[in-house]
């Protein structure tokens, strides 16, 4: 299953690791992770960032607006978060579950789901899901289908980690930015933004549900039923737990460098705010 990251649920979906002494190619997993999504989704994470980062900004009369855009599209580069996830995913699954993986992804139904969570990855679909949201929640036996899909892999849970993790990176991002010389601390928002976790629950569950619902709304029920099952599959359980472990590090990584460019371009405005 694709996993949705935009400004509404961003980056993102926190779940255990699984590992296996099996040996298999690289361009096998590199294979997976092209037809499952996975690295489609990853290229788009820049833009989500940007985005969030340019609400922020937009807040506050930062100067030199311009170069702290850039700094996004220079420090959350996605071969790094592939990288890492490539990593992830060959050491949690074997050779067996990848032919199990790769035998759904290139099946007929298996491309057209991946091109349907393809198109609804975007900012512009999450727009869209926001603007019919009850129209899209009514559909009853559909939200029930949701749930059973957000059930075998944990989406609405996942979502919530990563936006509070993406929260914790920007509220740093802006810190680092007012205060460029102080050596700022993740962890002194960490109490604060963990103690929303309930209520942003609360607020991403429907928003989930109801973006499966307008991303499967051209599959039969048969064909759904059928997706249900292969993602409770032990293989398919692997792939979200690893390919999500893996994007979450090198999320981590990346978003540490954003920090630090932050920080000088934002000393260098300080001082020529200071110059005579």
């Amino acid at each position: 299953m694709k996993l949705h990251f935009h400004t509404f649920n961003v980056l993102f979906f926190t779940i255990l690791l699984c590992c296996s002494t099996s040996v298999h190619s690289a361009s096998d997993i590199h294979t997976l992770m092209e037809v499952a999504g996975i690295t489609e989704q990853i290229n788009e994470l820049p833009k989500t960032m940007k985005a969030g980062f340019e609400q922020g900004l937009a807040q506050k009369n930062a100067p030199n607006k311009d170069a702290l855009l850039k700094s996004v599209d220079q420090a959350i580069l996605p071969s790094i978060i592939i990288e890492k996830t490539h990593t992830a995913l060959k050491k949690a699954l074997s050779k067996e579950d990848i032919k199990t993986l790769l035998t759904w992804y290139q099946s007929d139904l298996g491309k057209g789901l991946t091109a349907a969570e393809n198109s609804a990855s975007t900012i512009e679909a999450s727009q869209t899901v926001a603007n019919q949201l009850q129209t899209l929640l009514s559909n009853e036996k559909r939200v029930e289908l949701a749930k059973k899909l957000d059930k075998a892999v944990g989406m609405t849970d996942t979502a919530v980690d990563i936006q509070l993790f993406t929260m914790e990176s920007m509220f740093t991002a802006f810190s680092s930015m007012e205060d460029p010389s102080s050596s700022i601390d993740p962890s002194q928002y960490r109490a604060r933004i963990e103690a929303m976790k309930p209520q942003m629950n609360a607020q991403m569950e429907p928003f989930i549900h109801a973006t499966m619902v307008h991303t499967y709304r051209s599959f039969d029920d048969k064909s759904m039923d059928k997706y249900a099952a292969f993602l409770s599959q032990p293989a398919a359980q692997k792939l979200t737990t690893a390919s999500i472990e893996g994007m979450k590090s090198g999320l981590k990584i990346v978003t540490q460098a954003w920090i630090k460019d932050i920080a000088t371009i934002a000393k260098a405005n300080q001082k020529n705010r200071n110059s005579p």
